[in-house]
């Protein structure tokens, strides 16, 4: 992976990160139908993988 591509992941991953811990702390900011908040076995995956060492 070329290294501005890598960055690009990187990015991306820690603005979606940042998006999940804002609508968690903030009920006004989740949007009706959110898949991530709607199905509890994702929010759960989430969790799981946030938490793994490697990441």
């Amino acid at each position: 992976m070329k290294a501005h591509k890598f960055v690009e992941v990187l990015v991306l991953d820690g603005c979606f990160i940042i998006e999940l811990f804002r609508k968690k702390s903030n009920e006004d900011l989740k949007e009706e139908g959110d898949p991530i908040f709607t199905m509890s076995c994702l929010l759960q995956f989430l969790h799981h993988d946030l938490i793994l060492l490697e990441n």
